[in-house]
């Protein structure tokens, strides 16, 4: 039998997965793996005892799903404005190729800045969001804020939001 390309990758292939050590089923899962995936949403009621509404709303907020699983949001906390949170695209965390004018990135701010709203509402406070408070980037997002949201006392509790932490279920 003459050997070929093929026959030399194809026992290449065979021999590297038969000479890799098998870790445990525990080290290859990993802990995350096998805890259960909600446990991040029972965590965010912790929070509930930070005197800043804002730092309240946020940990429900970083849970907001994601296009790309990437979590491209920066939240700023300015001290001169202690109702207001300014929200950021993280660059690095864009993904060019496969959303080259970062619209499902802009899609997974608008359900961080969903979140928010529905968090701080649940709080009794009123959500004003600013969408591109230094104007519309143009084609891609950059460094100006993706929006301003801000926070007033007189929200009224969104029923949607009860189904978070429980995941609907």
């Amino acid at each position: 039998m003459t050997l070929t390309r093929r026959h030399i990758l194809r026992a290449a292939g065979a021999a590297a997965l038969i000479l890799s050590p098998l870790p445990s089923a525990g080290r290859a899962m990993g802990q995350a793996a096998r805890s259960d995936p909600a446990a991040p949403w029972a965590e965010a009621p912790a929070a509930a005892a930070h005197p800043d509404p804002r730092i309240r709303a946020l940990a429900w907020a970083v849970l907001a799903p994601n296009p790309h699983n990437r979590q491209p949001w920066v939240a700023e906390l300015p001290a001169a404005a202690p109702d207001t949170v300014v929200l950021r695209c993280d660059l690095d965390r864009r993904l060019p190729v496969t959303d080259p004018f970062d619209r499902q990135i802009t899609i997974g701010l608008g359900a961080f800045a969903e979140l928010f709203r529905l968090a701080a509402a649940a709080q009794g406070f009123a959500t004003t969001l600013t969408p591109f408070p230094e104007g519309e980037p143009r084609p891609r997002l950059d460094g100006r804020p993706v929006a301003l949201l801000r926070l007033a006392p007189g929200g009224s509790p969104d029923p949607l939001f009860a189904h978070g932490p429980s995941g609907g279920r």
